[in-house]
C-alpha cells in the first residue's frame, strides 16, 4: 500500500510490512551508532525537554526515547498514521500531518528536533524551501536539529551490484530526489546562516553479512 499525498514524492510503502522494516532498521542503526542520537542534549533530556521526531513512521525511536527520558515530552509526526495509538506512555503523542504543508506547532517550541531518512520523501527543492525552514521555525534558539540520512551511493566491484546501484540512482533521479542528499544537507544548512554550529558525522557500512545487522537490513 502506498500513499496518495499530492506534494510528496515518498517512494516507500506505508503498510505493516514497511513498518516492520523500519523497526528492524531502527534496531540495526541503534547498534551501528551505539545510541539513539548524537546531539549533546543528554542533560536537557534528563531535566525535561520538548522533543519532536519528523517522519516518525511506526514511532519506535520515540518509544525508546520516551521510556529512557520520562521527564521529557515527545511528539511524533507523519503523514501516514502507521504509528501506535494505544498503550502509549504519558510523555508521548503522535500527530498525523504532512510536514511539507507546515506543522501545527508554535515558533521556537522544541529544544530537540529529530528527523531521519527523508531521502525518499523530499526533493532537494523541498528540503531547501520547505523542510529546513520549518525545522528552524519550530526549534528554539540554542536548540538542536539532528538529521540522520543515508544515501544511495553504492560502490562495488561486482557487475550485478553495480547494475542495482545504477537502477536505484536512476529511479531517484526520475522522482526528482537527491540520491546523495546526505552530502548536501550541511551545505543547505550553511546557506540559511541560521546555525551557530554544524556537525557532520559520516559512516559507511558493507552490504550483506559483511556489514553485520546494519548491512543485512
Amino acid at each position: 500500500r502506498y500513499h496518495n499525498i499530492s506534494n510528496s514524492q515518498y517512494i516507500c510503502p506505508n503498510d505493516d510490512e514497511e513498518a516492520d522494516r523500519l523497526i528492524r532498521t531502527h534496531e540495526a542503526l541503534k547498534n551501528f551508532w551505539g545510541g539513539l542520537f548524537h546531539s549533546p542534549v543528554e542533560e536537557k533530556l534528563r531535566r525535561g525537554a520538548q522533543v519532536v521526531d519528523i517522519g516518525c513512521g511506526p514511532g519506535v525511536w520515540l518509544l525508546d526515547m520516551a521510556k529512557k527520558y520520562p521527564k521529557s515530552h515527545f511528539v511524533g509526526i507523519d503523514f501516514s498514521p502507521i504509528f501506535p495509538t494505544d498503550g502509549l506512555p504519558e510523555n508521548l503523542e503522535f500527530v498525523n500531518c504532512n510536514f511539507l504543508d507546515g506543522s501545527p506547532f508554535n515558533d521556537s517550541y522544541f529544544e530537540f528536533t529529530h528527523q531521519k531518512f527523508m531521502i525518499a520523501a523530499y526533493t532537494e527543492e523541498q528540503w531547501e524551501e520547505k523542510a529546513i525552514p520549518e525545522l528552524l521555525r519550530i526549534t528554539k534558539p540554542g536548540g538542536w536539529i539532528e538529521i540522520e540520512e543515508g544515501d544511495a551511493a553504492i560502490t562495488s566491484n561486482g557487475n550485478s551490484t553495480q547494475r542495482i546501484a545504477n537502477a536505484i540512482k536512476n529511479y531517484f533521479k526520475s522522482k526528482d530526489l537527491n540520491w546523495k542528499i546526505g552530502e548536501s544537507i550541511p551545505l543547505l544548512f550553511e546557506k540559511t546562516n541560521a546555525f551557530s554550529e554544524i556537525i557532520n558525522k559520516k559512516r559507511t557500512s558493507a552490504f550483506g553479512k559483511k556489514g553485520g545487522i546494519t548491512g543485512q537490513e
